[in-house]
């Protein structure tokens, strides 16, 4: 009689957990994977023109570029991204003698730039470009928190439709810039981040003139993550 008792006990404590231990085992969340692949969209604007290297000024580069992300370091503390950028679009204004001058080789009246603008002798004129800036990488600190601190640099090239920052130099050009922002996370691993760049352009003396453009720059980006497939 006790035992059976003691049966009908255990039966009456103990069976709620055994009708709902499959459901609550299935409830139990697993172990997600992090987040590695991100594309950025950004826009890239001149707020003026620094002497570092380059012998140029009053001139204002502008271009939009869309990046793909690899994350290889997280932790609490710092993220390290590689970043790869194409750049489909670029402008750059930049002064112009106004009227032409003679270019000996081609025996024709050609634009000519100045290394500065000056007032009644001188145009604001537009090229266009495309490039890419395929070698980045970016160390960001603490990646869980809603602002992250970030800095980073790049490497490419910019090709102009003709040449540029001086008649005798070339279409193109090659570029590196160092960044330093804040980026904003907006959740899900979306975020928003703005930035101070430091741009440097020539074409490595691969022309008659290298005059080189150095610029400060403010970078404004949006960034998502995407998967390859399933399970990255």
């Amino acid at each position: 009689m006790g035992r059976r008792f003691r049966q009908c006990i255990f039966s009456l404590v103990y069976s709620p957990f055994l009708l709902t231990g499959p459901s609550l085992s299935a409830q139990v969340p697993t172990a997600r994977l992090p987040q590695r692949n991100y594309l950025e969209f950004e826009g890239v604007g001149t707020l003026a023109n620094g002497s570092l290297e380059g012998q140029t000024s009053d001139r204002h580069l502008f271009f939009a570029g869309i990046s793909y992300q690899r994350l290889l370091i997280e932790n609490r503390v710092v993220a390290l991204r590689f970043s790869s950028e194409a750049i489909p679009l670029a402008i750059l204004r930049e002064p112009f003698l106004i009227g032409c001058g003679f270019d000996p080789i081609s025996r024709q009246c050609v634009a000519q730039q100045t290394p500065r603008s000056f007032p009644a002798f001188t145009r604001t004129g537009t090229s266009y470009g495309t490039g890419a800036s395929p070698i980045g990488l970016e160390v960001s600190l603490l990646p869980f928190r809603k602002i992250q601190p970030y800095f980073g640099i790049q490497g490419g090239f910019l090709y102009f439709n003709r040449n540029v920052l001086n008649v005798n130099a070339a279409q193109f050009n090659f570029t590196i810039d160092g960044r330093s922002g804040m980026r904003f996370s907006l959740g899900n691993g979306k975020a928003i981040s703005f930035a101070y760049m430091f741009h440097h352009m020539s074409n490595h003396d691969i022309a008659v003139a290298n005059p080189g453009m150095d610029s400060h720059m403010l970078s404004v980006a949006y960034s998502f993550p995407f998967h390859w497939f399933k399970g990255h």
